[in-house]
C-alpha cells in the first residue's frame, strides 16, 4: 500500500478521549516507545468500520515516534453509544486510546439520549475516512430486487427491505431519512450489528439491502483483491 493511501485510512479515527498534554518531539516519542495502543471499534467484526480500523492499525504505529504498538478492539452495541460512553468514563486519557466514532453518535449526546453518557466537546477529533468530495452513501439492494431506481421505491406495492443498526447509526439513519423524506417503500428492520453481518443477511434473503458508503465498497472489494 502506497504511504498516500495509508495516509488517508488515518482518517478514519474518531477520536480520543481527552487531548494529551503538549510534548516536545523527543518526549513524545519516550512517551510511545514501548508502548500499545488500543484503537476501539464500535461495531462487530467484519464491518467496514473494523476492516478499517484493522488497516489503520496494521500502520499507524508506523507514523507515530516511538512506532507504539496499536491493538484493535470491537466494542459494538447501542450503534456506538457503548464504545463512545467506554472511550469517555473509563479509558486512559493520555494518548494511548483512540476510536472510530460514527458522527450520529455525537448526534445523539446533543440530542438529549439518556444513555450518551459522555460529552463530545472533551473529545479530539482527529478525522473522517472520507471528505465527500468524491463519495457518498449508496442505497445498495440485491440484483434479485426488481426495483432498478429509487423512482421504482415510490411506486405502489414495491418495498425494499433494509437493514439498520441502532439509533445513531449511519446506515440507520439515512435509510429512515430515505423513507421518511423521499418518500421511499422502504421496510427498515433493525438491531444488525454492522454491514457484515447485514450482507450476509442480503445473501441468505432476509433482506433486500443496505445504506452503504461508496468508498467502504470500493475498499472492501480492495482490500479482497490486495489481501490486506
Amino acid at each position: 500500500m502506497q504511504r498516500r493511501q495509508i495516509l488517508q485510512s488515518l482518517g478514519a479515527l474518531g477520536a480520543v478521549a481527552l487531548a494529551p498534554p503538549a510534548f516536545a518531539q523527543d518526549s513524545v516519542e519516550s512517551f510511545y516507545r514501548g508502548r500499545t495502543i488500543m484503537l476501539t471499534v464500535p461495531t462487530s467484526p467484519g464491518g467496514i468500520n473494523d476492516i478499517s480500523g484493522r488497516l489503520v492499525g496494521r500502520h499507524l504505529g508506523r507514523f507515530l515516534p516511538g512506532n507504539p504498538n496499536v491493538v484493535v478492539q470491537n466494542v459494538p452495541g447501542g450503534g456506538g453509544l457503548v464504545a463512545a460512553n467506554k472511550l469517555y468514563n473509563t479509558s486512559e486519557r493520555d494518548g494511548t486510546v483512540l476510536a472510530i466514532i460514527q458522527r450520529g453518535t455525537m448526534q445523539l449526546q446533543i440530542q438529549g439520549n439518556p444513555n450518551a453518557k459522555f460529552d463530545p466537546k472533551a473529545f479530539t477529533w482527529l478525522g473522517s475516512l472520507s471528505s465527500f468530495a468524491d463519495d457518498g452513501y449508496l442505497l445498495l439492494v440485491n440484483d434479485s430486487h426488481p426495483a432498478r431506481s429509487a423512482a421504482d421505491l415510490r411506486k405502489s406495492g414495491q418495498v425494499v427491505k433494509l437493514g439498520g443498526d441502532q439509533p445513531g447509526s449511519t446506515n440507520l439513519t439515512f435509510a429512515l431519512l430515505a423513507k421518511t423524506v423521499l418518500g421511499l417503500n422502504i421496510d427498515v428492520v433493525r438491531g444488525y450489528p454492522g454491514a457484515a453481518p447485514m450482507f450476509l443477511a442480503m445473501e441468505r434473503g432476509e433482506l433486500d439491502g443496505q445504506v452503504i458508503g461508496y468508498n467502504s465498497v470500493h475498499l472492501i472489494q480492495r482490500l479482497h483483491y490486495c489481501n490486506l
